[in-house]
């Protein structure tokens, strides 16, 4: 169920800020209704500012995107740290080493192609008002 604007009531003008009222805003959601203040310079105005603090309230914090990324970052650095400073490279042959190096480089990339499409998910909403 999406969020919706049950009723709308005016309350008064504003004093600190002449030109804008007051009103009292019922919306609807999955987890019931709720009144919130908003102000604006008619209904509409108000609606809309409300959307977008409502909106800002419904964000995945950047921290959340981060630590994945750390995660996939240490997945791919550790591995090469411990092969090239392990005895086990001398044993490799050129053609083993060249596969492993582009398996991490293929997780490597299909993760960081993950990662910009969260992160420019995230961006992308942020911008819709």
């Amino acid at each position: 169920m999406k969020r919706y604007a049950k009723q709308v009531f005016y309350l008064e003008d504003s004093t600190a800020h002449p030109g804008y009222k007051k009103y009292i805003i019922t919306v609807a959601s999955k987890d019931g209704e709720k009144d919130y203040p908003a102000y604006g310079k008619d209904a509409t105005d108000a609606l809309k500012r409300l959307n977008w603090m409502l909106k800002e309230k419904d964000h995945t914090p950047l921290f959340y995107f981060l630590i994945p990324a750390l995660v996939w970052l240490s997945s791919i650095v550790a591995p090469i740290a411990f092969f090239l400073n392990s005895s086990y490279v001398t044993k490799v042959s050129y053609t083993e080493m060249v596969g492993i190096l582009a398996g991490v480089v293929i997780v490597g990339m299909v993760g960081l192609g993950i990662f910009i499409n969260k992160f420019d998910t995230y961006i992308e909403r942020g911008r819709k008002g």
